[in-house]
């Protein structure tokens, strides 16, 4: 069988085989260099990884671990929920080690790993994409150097595998359309349910799969392998989707509820919020890849446009569209309700500028847009590109920005990774809304990013006319950015809670056995930090979720500072333990007497 091909343009006419730049040991060079750009990227950020930075996405990962790693009894959490795959990935950790700070270090490392493993398949696409060897390593590297990628890699999440399986359904995509045997097609399909296995936004690769294999059924070569993986595919992910929601469930207090803010926008679609969503999260993508990714969307936009109008057929120019678009519409209408701008009553930044959920799913299409331009991509292409800029950064600063909170929180850094170079011109302070974006006001942020976004896509159309010279730029230009947007994260541990257990076991028989009480009245937020964080960083202890209609049964009790049931249960509080509003408390009884006679607390 002969391999069908697909050209990707640089030009918006047709488009010859391309004819690969001239290799040199110069490029190999670059390529080494670009490589070695990404790994110091990767662990100047992961430094900083002592300990997890949020009790909700990463917990949820590393004791669902717990759970794959064969212990019993692992601590509830008060989450929405994870799926499995990352979890599992990791749980052979917890075999050698219970310290929660070891685990942390060594699945962050593992987490990294999987992110540079994404390499691999870029690679493989950027070759397809009429780059030779060296040229693709540099390509591939310097689109992982980009902040929102290695901006994450201080992080233990499912990111780094949702990002790894996209790049890898694209490339088994692209092998299938090119010999499609049941085995690539298989490999396939694996690769997209595995995602499916990793989060539920990788739904909606099952979704474009379908479509794209449904539009295979014209292809006489296509036709029987294409009709039996759908056949296959879309009732296996809907088995798997189920599988990977009981199992997130084993470690929860509640039911599974992630996808709930897409479910509240889905049911009360506000149309002038989507559009302000849709400019800001695109704006931020720009921002956060200097506009390399406006270069990749026209090149992609022209492929498969050139695939369905001219050559009558889906190939992989449609399905890597496909998956991209499936991508930002899911984060656009994530976000596109009122409620999800705001944590605790107080205004989010982050939410209006989300980079985290887009990030994976263009990768490829950034890879797409330096392929080109190092492949001297045509001035009209080029200009449909930068006048796309120009259309949604006009459509920020003059009709959007003014009316969007920049003093906001960033309650989770990673979900702006992309924009933490940027942090520094976020005001702290309220300010007046509407406010006109200028270069001098308190909204200058807004100015200030879209004039660099547009000088970065001058400079790189300039240097494209040389592209060993561009190739040098985006290598020093993607490493500087991410060292500017190198994150110092606060890691919220609850030390003081963990000081207090450790004075109180200076005088138990071994390791204490711990109740948290989750209806003492504290603040909804103070209680599942505090349930989250406890459950994980005081392991290997008992920890258990209790309720007031429960019976505390354990050693000691977690409780709120000024717990009512102190006086009931003759509790002593532990000085100095206190963290987000929780203390540490020891029931009247034996271990009690002891703590007062070596002098940890005292009665009153």
């Amino acid at each position: 069988m002969q391999a069908a091909t697909s050209v990707m343009p640089t030009t918006l006419g047709s488009s010859p085989l391309p004819s690969r730049l001239r290799d040199s040991r110069w490029w190999w060079v670059l390529a080494a260099a670009s490589v070695a750009m990404l790994l110091l990227a990767m662990y100047v950020v992961s430094r900083s990884a002592i300990a997890p930075r949020t009790p909700w996405d990463e917990n949820g990962v590393l004791e669902l671990a717990r759970v794959f790693a064969g212990q019993d009894d692992v601590p509830l959490m008060i989450t929405r929920g994870y799926y499995p795959l990352a979890s599992i990935v990791i749980a052979p950790i917890w075999w050698f080690t219970s310290d929660a700070a070891t685990v942390y270090a060594w699945a962050n490392l593992v987490s990294n790993v999987v992110g540079f493993a994404t390499i691999l398949p870029l690679i493989g696409l950027a070759r397809r994409m009429g780059l030779s060897t060296p040229q693709a390593i540099l390509a591939s590297a310097v689109t992982l150097t980009l902040p929102a990628y290695t901006g994450l890699a201080d992080y233990v999440l499912a990111e780094q595998f949702v990002g790894f399986l996209l790049v890898l359904a694209a490339y088994l995509a692209y092998r299938y359309w090119e010999r499609p045997t049941f085995g690539r097609a298989g490999l396939l399909a694996l690769a997209l349910l595995a995602g499916v296995f990793t989060h539920p936004r990788m739904i909606v690769g099952i979704g474009v799969a379908a479509i794209w294999l449904a539009g295979l059924l014209v292809s006489r070569t296509h036709r029987l392998t294409a009709g039996v993986t759908l056949a296959v595919l879309v009732p296996a992910s809907l088995l798997v989707n189920r599988a990977a929601k009981a199992l997130a469930e084993l470690v929860l207090w509640g039911d599974f509820s992630q996808g709930g803010a897409l479910q509240r926008s889905l049911s009360d679609l506000d149309p002038v919020l989507i559009m302000k969503i849709a400019f800001s999260q695109t704006w931020a993508q720009l921002v956060g890849t200097l506009g390399l990714v406006a270069f990749g969307a026209v090149v992609v936009a022209v492929w498969a446009g050139r695939e369905v109008l001219t050559e009558r057929r889906f190939g992989p120019g449609v399905f890597i569209l496909g998956l991209s678009l499936a991508g930002c519409l899911v984060s656009i209408l994530n976000w596109s309700n009122l409620g999800a701008h705001f944590y605790n009553a107080e205004p989010r930044l982050d939410s209006w500028l989300y980079t985290r959920y887009i990030a994976p799913f263009v990768l490829v299409v950034i890879l797409a847009g330096i392929a080109a331009l190092l492949r001297r991509m045509s001035l009209a292409m080029i200009g449909i590109a930068v006048g796309s800029t120009v259309v949604v950064v006009a459509g920020m600063l003059t009709v959007f920005a003014d009316s969007i909170p920049t003093w906001g929180s960033t309650y989770g850094p990673g979900n702006v990774a992309a924009l933490r170079a940027w942090e520094g011109m976020w005001p702290t302070e309220p300010h007046a809304i509407p406010l006109t974006p200028t270069l001098t006001g308190p909204n200058r942020f807004w100015v200030i990013a879209s004039l660099v976004v547009l000088a970065a896509q001058a400079v790189t159309v300039v240097l494209s006319r040389w592209p060993r010279v561009l190739a040098g730029a985006l290598v020093v230009g993607a490493a500087w950015y991410a060292h500017l947007s190198d994150p110092s994260l606060a890691r919220e541990l609850p030390d003081r809670i963990e000081s207090g257990i450790d004075r109180v076991e200076t005088v138990s028989d071994g390791l204490v056995a711990i109740d948290v009480d989750i209806d003492c009245g504290a603040s909804i937020a103070g209680r599942d930090t505090t349930a989250n964080w406890v459950g994980y960083w005081l392991s290997p202890r008992q920890v258990d979720l209790v309720g007031d209609e429960e019976a505390f049964a354990a050693d000691v009790v977690i409780a709120c500072d000024d717990w009512d049931l102190a006086a009931d249960l003759g509790a002593l509080n532990v000085p100095d333990s206190s963290n987000y509003g929780y203390s540490v408390w020891v029931p009247a009884g034996g271990l009690q007497d002891n703590l007062v006679d070596a002098g940890v607390l005292a009665r009153p």
